[in-house]
């Protein structure tokens, strides 16, 4: 450990670990009473915070809500360590959380029943305002899985006559659950998302998505297959709407106790490349949260 008792030089090594070191690094660290300042060394975990992760962790989200990766030693103190290495240990815990819950893959909303070997017990799916079968898409074809119940279910009166207001249409931004019926998972959840053009259409889908992880929250799902939203017949461009979708569930991660699994699943090229892409990004700058897009005039989108 002689290497340590000189400062350049254990700055150097610092900045030179991989994310996946830290963590046996720092424990030797605190062990040691001569080296436990680098704890308390604000400047230098600032630095490092915007080496890994490209800046400071929101401010916003709450340190409390996902219980950070069990370690043997009290990094949440602040007599040993300074605030800025708690960020920095928080951002770390945020990003392995976010990398092992979300997962992009290729496939059929119709076939797929796990992730990652775990069965699913939800989907969440974009669907019309009015929450009926269209025959076609996602929700056509999530509408097949579930079979005739599902059509029935739907277009029931009891079951209107029990929405807010006994609503026959929902505004956008909506995610309502139902049961699931021949679907093979417990619930439905179906995802009234923005057209492009509507007036501040990335913030009702962000909305939407907030709604639909809210309701994964409340219904106890615990491995949910997630279809994009909007981003079929009402035009949202697919990489502005992945790079809503994923930073929204980031945001929702790191507010939440959910410890669940979540598959977007991408039946188009153009989807799965634009969800794949956006995450590979974020890994890269996860606290920087980008500005939502701008709306898009009502015929753009047949430039992309």
């Amino acid at each position: 450990m002689e290497i340590w008792a000189v400062e350049g030089i254990a700055h150097s090594i610092l900045h030179f670990l991989d994310l996946a070191t830290f963590d046996a690094v720092l424990s030797s660290l605190q062990d040691k009473p001569e080296l436990q300042d680098y704890l308390q060394d604000a400047l230098l975990w600032s630095q490092l915070t915007k080496v890994h992760f490209g800046g400071r962790r929101d401010a916003e989200a709450n340190s409390d809500a996902n219980s950070s990766r069990d370690r043997a030693w009290d990094w949440t103190s602040r007599d040993r360590t300074c605030a800025e290495l708690q960020a920095f240990l928080q951002s770390m815990d945020d990003l392995a959380r976010f990398e092992e819950a979300v997962t992009v893959v290729e496939g059929d909303i119709q076939c797929i029943d796990k992730i990652d070997g775990k069965p699913l017990d939800g989907i969440a799916f974009p669907t019309g305002s009015g929450l009926m079968n269209p025959r076609i898409g996602a929700a056509g074809a999530v509408f097949r899985r579930a079979g005739r119940g599902l059509d029935e279910f739907v277009a029931d009166q009891t079951f209107r006559d029990g929405l807010p207001n006994g609503s026959t249409w929902f505004p956008a931004g909506t995610a309502v659950v139902t049961p699931a019926f021949e679907a093979g998972v417990n619930k439905l959840i179906h995802c009234v998302g923005p057209s492009v053009g509507t007036a501040e259409c990335y913030e009702l889908l962000s909305q939407t998505y907030e709604n639909a992880m809210d309701r994964v929250l409340s219904e106890n799902l615990q491995c949910v297959a997630m279809v994009s939203i909007s981003t079929g017949n009402l035009g949202v461009p697919c990489a502005k709407a992945a790079q809503v979708a994923l930073r929204t569930i980031q945001k929702f991660l790191a507010n939440s106790t959910w410890q669940g699994k979540l598959a977007v699943v991408c039946n188009d090229e153009r989807v799965l490349k634009a969800f794949s892409d956006e995450k590979a990004t974020m890994m890269k700058s996860f606290n920087v949260t980008p500005p939502l897009p701008d709306a898009d005039s009502a015929a753009s989108w047949f430039l992309y």
